[in-house]
């Protein structure tokens, strides 16, 4: 397995948009199918915010992350962001998701970045076996999230 930018690997980029819209859609209803790769190709940069880091395995997509400006519009107060941590379920429990988020916060690291946060509704504990801390818990698109967030050494 591999961790790349999907900005070399722009064949998955509508394969990853169907994944996030599957999983995420929920959290942004108002949104359709084709504002999400709108969304998605935003983040399609090199090493900089925002961008997407994509696994793969023998030219197979395995999952993504990204990191971002800002991934709550009500929490703008806080910076960067490490967001849309995808595993495809047959993927999953596999150290796929570990080393994607180990290669965001490398590149925060890289970029100088101090602080990393996350919201998620229910993966807590995977971020926090991490390092992560949980520093808020609140209600987000009709939805219970905790806040997180980790310091980058």
């Amino acid at each position: 397995m591999k961790i790349e930018l999907l900005k070399n690997y722009p064949e998955f980029i509508d394969e990853l948009n169907e994944l996030f819209y599957d999983e995420w859609h929920h959290f942004h209803a108002d949104r359709k199918k084709p504002q999400w790769k709108e969304r998605l190709l935003t983040r399609v940069n090199g090493e900089t915010i925002p961008t997407v880091l994509i696994a793969l395995d023998n030219n197979t997509l395995l999952g993504s992350a990204s990191l971002v400006v800002s991934d709550m519009d009500t929490r703008s107060d806080l910076s960067p962001w490490l967001a849309a941590v995808y595993v495809k379920d047959e993927c999953r429990g596999q150290g796929v998701g570990r080393k994607l988020v180990l290669a965001i916060e490398n590149l925060a690291a890289k970029l100088n970045i101090e602080t990393l946060y996350l919201y998620t509704p229910s993966k807590e504990l995977f971020y926090k076996y991490q390092g992560w801390e949980t520093i808020e818990k609140t209600e987000y698109k009709n939805s219970d999230v905790v806040i997180m967030k980790k310091e980058i050494k």
